[in-house]
């Protein structure tokens, strides 16, 4: 993880150039954890990098804080 954002490297070599994946959020943004299981599997399942940028700094939609899924 880096910073707000979050990063999912593929298995493999990192000093070999590879792919990589862009993958934005809905509303919600990181604050509900599915964008990171999406990039993980990804990660893992296609084998390239994978970003995630927080455009929310973390803060998402608000609604998302009375979820008891968000804790």
């Amino acid at each position: 993880m880096v910073g707000p954002d979050y990063f999912s490297p593929a298995q493999g070599d990192p000093t070999q150039p590879t792919k990589a994946i862009v993958l934005l959020t809905d509303v919600f943004g990181l604050a509900l954890s599915n964008p990171r299981i999406v990039a993980d599997h990804f990660a893992e399942h296609v084998g390239v990098d994978v970003w995630i940028p927080d455009f929310f700094k973390g803060d998402g939609d608000n609604t998302c804080r009375s979820f008891q899924a968000c804790d």
